[in-house]
């Protein structure tokens, strides 16, 4: 038998093979999706989920590539938990379980989804602390949000351990511990979200001023005392930084202002008026005293302010500025 029949033998046999092998892989996907909606009891809104359709083609939940199932968004109020088996769909990349009422411990199952990239479990009823292991979720995590549930305790340090995360979201939980001065080592974030958080009074860490690709921080009413961290200027993506509502106390470092990309800063002591810098985008939140009462409009004037131009965009509330004299006859009295 020649060499070229022997190789040309082998391609017959090994090319339907992997047409069966992912046709398998779709069934088998599809069995469990199938059992995830009898897990949960047949909800009405997944009634179209059924063994003659195509997920591919006919479940609006459901994202493929390549005819391969690797997405889930199920935002339909589903009540329960999140069963373990979901992770037997192996190429599960997107797992959106958003807006419905799960109300257990958090799904440590979840680990054996070993190539997801991005996980919302936000806007529901999930109670306890983050487990310390959290790390062993998948290596390849961009995105983690657990927005809006009802954790608590503190942040484990092993949050900090997902090199390739860029978006990070906690926000309005029941955290009354701290959060990690690790989080700095998330040299890859873009977006982090602490806010509306009673953590135990902390200083915002220093190390945090590390973060160079860092876009959006909010870290609003979290319990934050003490000055804010110098070096502000190493933090040269920010757009959006948001310290308000804390009991922050000093002055806004100046650095601040050398920020090029900075868009909107909410005010880090006190209330706030808009401010923008006309020439470079930049949107400032000055400062009000805690004794503000009456509300005034005063539209757009400008004027120069140390040698750069300000614009007072809208003024909401009437009294003098502080720590923004330069700004401060703006401001009428009657």
């Amino acid at each position: 038998m020649s060499i070229l029949y022997q190789h040309s033998l082998l391609l017959l046999f090994l090319t339907p093979f992997h047409v069966v092998s992912q046709d398998n892989t779709n069934q088998n996907d599809q069995t469990t999706l199938l059992n995830l909606k009898n897990f949960w009891s047949n909800p009405p809104s997944l009634s179209h989920w059924n063994q003659s359709s195509n997920p591919c083609t006919s479940w609006p939940e459901i994202t493929c590539t390549a005819n391969t199932i690797t997405g889930i968004t199920i935002k339909q109020n589903i009540t329960g938990v999140v069963p373990p088996f979901i992770c037997d769909i192996k190429n599960l990349t997107h797992l959106d379980l958003s807006w419905n009422y799960f109300n257990e411990d958090f799904p440590t199952g979840l680990y054996n989804c070993t190539n997801l990239e991005f996980l919302d479990l936000s806007e529901n009823y999930f109670v306890g602390r983050i487990p310390d292991d959290i790390s062993r979720l998948s290596r390849e995590l961009k995105y983690l949000s657990l927005l809006n549930n009802n954790f608590s305790g503190d942040i484990p340090v092993n949050i900090s351990r997902f090199s390739k995360l860029t978006y990070l979201d906690l926000r309005q939980n029941l955290f009354n511990g701290s959060f990690p001065e690790e989080i700095s080592n998330l040299n890859d974030l873009e977006e982090l979200f602490l806010g509306f958080n009673d953590f135990k009074p902390s200083r915002l860490p220093h190390s945090f001023t590390r973060l160079k690709k860092l876009q959006t921080f909010i870290i609003t009413e979290a319990n934050l005392i003490g000055e804010i961290p110098g070096n502000l200027s190493g933090m040269v993506a920010m757009e959006l930084l948001d310290l308000s509502v804390n009991r922050l106390e000093g002055s806004i470092p100046s650095d601040l202002f050398l920020l090029k990309n900075l868009k909107e800063v909410a005010d880090p002591i006190r209330e706030s008026l808009v401010v923008s810098f006309p020439y470079t985008g930049l949107y400032i939140m000055w400062v009000f005293p805690p004794s503000i009462l009456e509300t005034v409009k005063h539209e757009s004037r400008s004027m120069d302010c140390h040698g750069t131009i300000l614009s007072v965009v809208r003024l909401w509330r009437r009294a003098s500025l502080v720590g923004a004299s330069c700004v401060q006859d703006f401001v009428e009295h009657e």
